[in-house]
């Protein structure tokens, strides 16, 4: 192994899917600092925090490594430079790269670690070199002091690292770890953050709807012509709407739930290497993605209440429509009562006037004509109403059986 203080260490991150990419981009950092393979590498005892390594190459002051952890390849170029050397590598390594770009066109990051000599500091002519930030973030940690020398990023991240102690895991593994997770959290913002803005519009656009449909609705009854076709209409657009909504609050709920992790995992790695009590500056870049996390948490929130609303719109418009096909079934039946009356009353009508007549014709003499009026009137009356009572029992007795 060789010297890791003060030494530069670049990380680059593939899916493993991108082999050609990977392997092409392996050859040509070997062909360009002449790194021979090393030895068959051990898994068992070749492990770097979540990375387990694979290969090697390397010369005297320098090693390629090539790990992987999930879906994920990593490569670790590093090199053992005193201080005032790193200058001349960098920008030799800046003119390596660039003859790679088109090998790096699906690289997922890049990280570059600054590592000094004990009790050592970071060259300010180095930094002069990269786009960093003039007061750098600090975190006190057990191997030593982290440097923070830009915003993390989704291209590439800059650190230093003042070394004190059992640092070798720290520099092969858990900076790498750190990192990756720090690349996915920033790769994934810009969708975040776009997704909590659409669905704060979305709500929005919904919210407007809603309030449009159940006036369209309440103007419905006061004009009831094709009201019920314009009612089940509303109802089906209300549908759609609410299954829109559904679909991107499932969405979101996913999207929380991976922000939730990465987040996790970062900061529970980076708290597992603070000592009790020390600066951890770090926090301050965990803020910001924990932000994020809660304006989509909040989102997340108003969208789930705004389906309530439209699920309540939904059961209000049913209502009016059950409220309007009652209405009119209640009208159908005082129609069909009104109807069975009169044919009642036709039907007793038709059969008092024959039974008059009948009993007319069928009396001898003056019989008929001696029976005072008022007698007549009510036998025949009750004759009619027990023949139409008869006729409507047999019928529907009749009905019965058949069912």
């Amino acid at each position: 192994m060789i010297s890791l203080s003060p030494s530069l260490a670049y990380y680059y991150y593939f899916h493993s899917e991108d082999q050609e990419d990977i392997l092409a981009f392996i050859k040509g950092l070997k062909e360009s600092y002449y790194l021979k393979n090393n030895e068959k590498i051990s898994a068992e005892s070749k492990n770097y925090s979540s990375f387990r390594l694979i290969a090697s190459a390397g010369k005297e002051n320098m090693i390629l490594n090539t790990l992987i952890w999930k879906d994920i390849t990593l490569l670790e170029l590093i090199v053992s430079l005193p201080e005032e050397g790193w200058g001349g590598f960098i920008k030799n390594h800046i003119r390596i790269k660039e003859t790679f770009q088109d090998k790096l066109k699906n690289l997922l990051g890049e990280g570059i670690l600054l590592v000094t000599s004990p009790d050592g500091e970071i060259p300010k002519k180095v930094l002069e070199r990269f786009d960093t930030i003039t007061e750098y973030i600090i975190t006190e940690l057990e191997v030593g002091r982290l440097y923070l020398l830009k915003p993390w990023g989704k291209e590439y991240n800059i650190y230093g690292f003042i070394p004190e102690r059992d640092y070798e895991e720290f520099i092969l593994g858990t900076l790498p770890y750190i990192n990756l997770y720090v690349h996915r959290l920033e790769r994934s913002m810009d969708f975040y953050i776009r997704k909590g803005e659409y669905m704060k519009e979305k709500r929005h656009e919904i919210e407007i709807k809603v309030g449009e449909i159940l006036g369209r609705t309440i103007t419905l009854f006061k004009n009831p012509e094709k009201r019920q076709m314009t009612l089940e209409k509303e109802i089906d657009e209300l549908s759609n709407v609410y299954s829109s909504l559904a679909l991107n609050v499932s969405y979101l709920k996913s999207a929380l739930a991976s922000m939730d992790s990465d987040i996790q995992k970062l900061e529970s790695k980076i708290k597992s290497l603070l000592p009790p009590v020390g600066q951890n500056g770090l926090e301050s870049e965990l803020k910001r993605y924990k932000d994020i996390r809660t304006m989509l948490k909040e989102e997340e929130e108003f969208s789930l209440l705004t389906l309530e609303e439209v699920k309540e719109a939904i059961d209000v418009v049913r209502t009016r429509v059950e409220l309007l096909n009652s209405r009119e079934a209640l009208d159908i039946q005082k129609q069909g009562f009104n109807l069975q009356v009169s044919a009642g009353v036709i039907e007793v009508i038709i059969v008092y006037y024959y039974t008059l007549n009948v009993w007319r014709i069928l009396s001898p003499g003056e019989v008929f004509q001696n029976i005072p009026y008022y007698y007549r009137f009510y036998l025949v009356l009750l004759f009619s109403l027990f023949v139409l009572a008869f006729t409507h029992y047999s019928a529907h007795a009749m009905a019965e059986k058949k069912l």
